[in-house]
């Protein structure tokens, strides 16, 4: 046995616990908060017994058990990020509530453990380099700002949307209003910039201890939040503050993600908790957790007996037609919340499932992850704070999107561009700055005493 095995097995006690404690957290906090306000929504308590309860323990303590105890690479940062908001909320959430049978239920459980165990196999290993067009610098960084501005700038444009302050309680209205004027470059346009460009240059800013740079991005995301109304964005910020902080030298841990985004649900859950309300914890749970879990339930029960889209309906078009004329998201919200205009998008197990069942689950499984192994290839020449922050945006999409549609249409393969051209950023040591000081002072003091 290797000395790195050693310490993951010596390090499995703290990884599962976790796990537990999180997952707990986030089933505790869906019955306070939202299974009552939100039952129209599906959040109907299921009988569940002793035997699924068990199930569920060993599901969430396998999920502590492969993931990495410390992260080298930006793939493994996304990894953890994607057990905490993918696999919990639908090894959890259904058991608790939703229309899943008990062998529907495991059979959702063991799909989920076991595309995570194939995601970690293809994660395993090292990383040899690959670099993509070497820009100069100046160069490189003037290209992105007259492409985010002209993006940008085409974006308010072609909708007739302004930016302005946008509470969270006006954002449906607002994204009626974006849905009725975006064109399709638009709608590109949005998860390219929005999700690709804007979330790397922030994690420049960063590290480099830039605040220009570091306010400029933030803003744009905002203003892109102000016209959209996708509350990810505002969230998204602040993830990627947070993925920052965790990916510095003394705090790569892996289960620091469970850490941080527990701590942040257990807050917003007090705050709801003082205020009478709900706010937050539907913000922060509902929406970017348990309805992730509650609607893959609804995958699971739709498509273990009707017809699947063999992805028909998406790059195998060209082989037939798909069995609807829906899309999957569309199809579950007419099925399960009786509107067209709900999407119940979900992750790359539901779409893995609603194309291809149990196997459709593991190959977009193998999909993601070879994706982020080659940003990892791609991103070699750049530190784990750059890297690994820059990718946030793009898993709060997979956490809430299909697979492809994640690479395709929510910035991931611009983010992999990104990677594979951006120079090598440097951020000056403390010892160099103070050498730095010291030599100008000296240089000073030389230039005072000249005669």
């Amino acid at each position: 046995m290797t000395m790195s095995s050693s310490v993951e097995v010596f390090l499995w006690p703290r990884k599962v616990v976790v796990c537990l404690l999180y997952s707990g957290l986030m089933v505790g906090t869906t019955h306070v908060f939202i299974a009552g306000p939100f039952a129209y929504l599906g959040y109907t308590p299921r009988d569940w017994t002793g035997v699924e309860i068990v199930v569920w323990v060993l599901a969430v303590s396998l999920l502590g058990v492969i993931n990495f105890a410390r992260w080298i690479y930006p793939s493994q940062v996304a990894y953890t990020f994607l057990i905490c908001t993918i696999a919990i909320p639908l090894v959890s959430i259904p058991v608790f509530w939703g229309p899943l049978s008990s062998s529907r239920l495991i059979q959702l459980q063991a799909t989920t453990v076991v595309t995570f165990m194939v995601m970690r196999i293809c994660l395993a290993g090292g990383r040899n380099p690959v670099r993509g067009l070497d820009l100069p610098s100046p160069a490189f960084w003037t290209l992105l700002a007259v492409i985010s501005i002209i993006g940008l700038g085409y974006l308010l444009v072609s909708t007739g949307l302004s930016p302005h302050l946008l509470s969270f309680s006006d954002v449906y209205e607002q994204r009626d209003e974006y849905a009725q004027s975006v064109t399709s470059l638009g709608s590109y346009l949005v998860g390219w910039i929005g999700a690709g460009i804007l979330p790397t240059i922030l994690a420049v800013g960063l590290y480099k201890k830039n605040r220009n740079i570091s306010l400029a991005s933030s803003a744009a995301i905002l203003v892109l939040y102000s016209v959209t109304g996708n509350k990810s964005y505002v969230v998204g910020i602040g993830l990627t503050l947070i993925a920052y902080y965790l990916c510095a030298e003394s705090r790569r841990q892996g289960y620091r993600w469970f850490s941080a985004l527990g701590v942040l649900v257990a807050l917003g859950a007090i705050f709801d908790y003082l205020q009478g309300g709900y706010s937050l914890t539907t913000l922060l749970v509902r929406r970017a957790l348990a309805t992730a879990g509650l609607n893959t339930a609804y995958y699971f029960d739709f498509f273990s007996n009707n017809p699947r889209y063999g992805l028909h309906q998406s790059i195998l078009s060209f082989a037939g037609s798909p069995p609807y004329q829906l899309s999957p998201p569309q199809l579950i919200g007419v099925k399960y919340y009786g509107s067209s205009s709900l999407a119940a998008n979900a992750n790359l197990i539901a779409d893995g499932y609603a194309n291809f069942g149990v196997l459709g689950c593991i190959l977009m499984g193998i999909v993601f992850a070879l994706y982020l192994r080659f940003v990892d290839k791609a991103s070699k020449h750049l530190p784990l704070q750059v890297s690994g922050p820059a990718l946030t945006l793009v898993l709060v999409a997979a956490a809430n999107s299909a697979a492809l549609t994640v690479l395709s249409t929510h910035g991931g393969l611009v983010l992999l561009v990104l990677m594979l051209c951006l120079p090598p950023v440097v951020r000056p040591s403390v010892r160099q700055a103070r050498e730095h000081g010291h030599g100008a002072r000296g240089s000073e003091r030389r230039r005072v005493a000249a005669p």
